[in-house]
């Protein structure tokens, strides 16, 4: 037995040290394809009884599997998921952070590994590791959950129980901790690549509102991190959802969300931009209220919006023209207030000149809900 752990930590030092070799030399620290028998000693020495021998081994497989696809697979194939998944308990806050980082990378944009993970019973712990009491391993956890939970949030099968750690996640001094969190729940209020997982989503979403999450998500808007912002920005727009009563859109107003969402419209990041001008979008649907146009333009969202279209991203300029269109939908002050901040000139050259079609439809929209001759439902 001696002879055989001594083998393997042998095999597992080697291979450690190829990882190290690989990432060092690789670009962008994106390692090449493993070998199996590394990744097999690796995989070996997670179960060893030794605390730093088991950190280190997770940390190398994290290496390994790091944006990296086939390096995913072939880490997922050797069983790495169920030790990992098992170290998630340990006692050590330092094996903790790393077998959780381990499974965000194999999750990340991996669905066969997501499903793997899930059925290891690995949202349990991860969720309990959200209540720790070190920053790393709760922002590790959180980052799982999040890379889980893109495009794949029907398995998660979340209740209020496992959802609360990570709406209160939120209220962590650790902006990375935010971040990952509000990254987390944007994917499980938004998940709608399939319309049979919808029910989940309009779940989840009420789930979080009963957890608060609209005052968290809301203070979170004033982050010093553009993470942080353009994260809870893209939450509050999944849960202004089309489907929702105009009663959460006043929740949303409410809590202090449109000066915040409208400050943000001037960020230096064309991401949280973006994710401010459809939230305000969003928020300004018509289902029943038409005072919450008023609510938005009075927040002083039009000046912002109409200096958007001039944008050189089209998916910024659709937004804008969107946006406003909405805001002037059978809203005749509104109408007077848009063509009053010069929005009228640059609709029409969107129009005419965009080789998009998705701003020339957003701006013929507008120009139409502008003059008063579009009656139909809002687009979502």
């Amino acid at each position: 037995m001696r002879c055989f752990r001594s083998t393997v930590q042998k095999r597992a030092a080697r291979a450690q040290a190829s990882v190290l070799e690989m990432a060092g030399n690789h670009a962008a620290n994106q390692a090449p394809a493993a070998e199996e028998g590394e990744v097999l000693a690796l995989v070996q020495l997670l179960s060893s009884s030794i605390p730093e021998e088991q950190e280190q081994a997770a940390a190398s497989l994290q290496k390994l599997a790091c944006s990296h696809a086939v390096n995913q697979t072939t880490v997922a194939k050797a069983g790495a998921v169920q030790p990992l998944v098992q170290l998630l308990s340990s006692s050590s806050p330092g094996v903790q952070e790393q077998a959780a980082a381990t499974l965000k990378c194999l999750a990340s944009c991996h669905a066969a590994n997501q499903t793997l993970i899930v059925g290891a019973a690995a949202l349990h712990p991860l969720t309990e590791l959200l209540l720790s009491a070190s920053p790393a391993v709760k922002e590790q956890a959180a980052g799982a959950l999040r890379a889980l939970s893109y495009k794949n949030s029907r398995t998660l099968r979340m209740n209020f129980r496992s959802l609360y750690p990570l709406v209160q996640c939120l209220s962590s001094p650790s902006a990375g901790v935010q971040e990952q969190a509000a990254g987390a729940l944007c994917n499980m209020a938004g998940d709608t690549s399939h319309h049979h997982w919808l029910n989940m989503n309009i779940k989840n979403q009420d789930l979080m509102c009963k957890a608060d999450a609209v005052i968290l998500l809301v203070e979170c808007l004033s982050s010093s991190t553009q993470g942080v912002q353009e994260q809870a920005a893209l939450t509050l727009y999944h849960l202004a959802a089309p489907w929702c009563l105009d009663e959460r859109r006043h929740w949303i107003i409410r809590a202090g969300a449109l000066p915040q969402l409208v400050k943000l419209l001037s960020s230096s990041a064309s991401g949280v931009q973006e994710a401010a001008v459809k939230a305000l979008s969003r928020l300004a649907r018509i289902r029943t209220d038409a005072t919450i146009q008023t609510l938005v333009v009075e927040a002083g969202a039009v000046p912002p919006l109409v200096s958007l279209l001039s944008s050189s991203s089209p998916g910024m300029q659709e937004q804008a023209a969107k946006a406003l269109g909405r805001l002037a939908r059978n809203h005749l002050k509104n109408q007077i207030l848009v063509a009053e901040a010069s929005a009228l000139p640059q609709l029409m050259e969107l129009s005419s000149s965009s080789i998009s079609p998705g701003v020339q439809e957003q701006a013929d929209i507008a120009l139409k809900k502008l003059s008063g001759k579009y009656n139909e439902c809002a687009i979502m």
